[in-house]
């Protein structure tokens, strides 16, 4: 008897992150369809040269190329559309936006004093990561 596959970490939703080979700068976004499906669309903008993805418009303009699903995207956090997957998605681009690493739209970017209290090094957390549950997969 053949055991069950566990499920694809690009089948679910939630907060990802595309990271450029090129240059490593890095875009933020969240879904509630699929991450594959997602990435499908950004890739399509790449591919059309429409200007409906700040990650392809970027590979573009810059001549870097888009790269395969699995050396690109990365799933942050598994979550459900909603005001949660909102908070969680700002808090990624907020933390690239302090290193100034990122892709996402700059001016939806505002200064929030409790994602910069949860970036502060301290002894008491390695890890600067919004307080959950819904870890990816990889990482439970």
């Amino acid at each position: 008897m053949q055991k069950p596959q566990p499920p694809d970490k690009y089948s679910r939703s939630g907060t990802y992150k595309l990271t450029c080979p090129e240059c490593n700068k890095v875009y933020i976004g969240q879904t509630g369809r699929s991450f594959t499906q997602r990435f499908k669309e950004h890739r399509n903008a790449f591919k059309s040269n429409r200007n409906t993805s700040n990650y392809a418009k970027h590979a573009l303009e810059q001549l870097h190329p888009f790269g395969p699903i699995q050396d690109t995207m990365q799933v942050l956090q598994y979550q459900r559309k909603g005001t949660h997957l909102n908070t969680i998605e700002r808090f990624f681009i907020y933390k690239e936006f302090s290193i100034n690493n990122h892709l996402n739209d700059k001016f939806n970017i505002t200064p929030n004093r409790i994602f910069e209290a949860l970036l502060k090094p301290s002894n008491n957390s390695p890890n600067s990561q919004p307080p959950t549950n819904t870890r990816p997969a990889e990482e439970q």
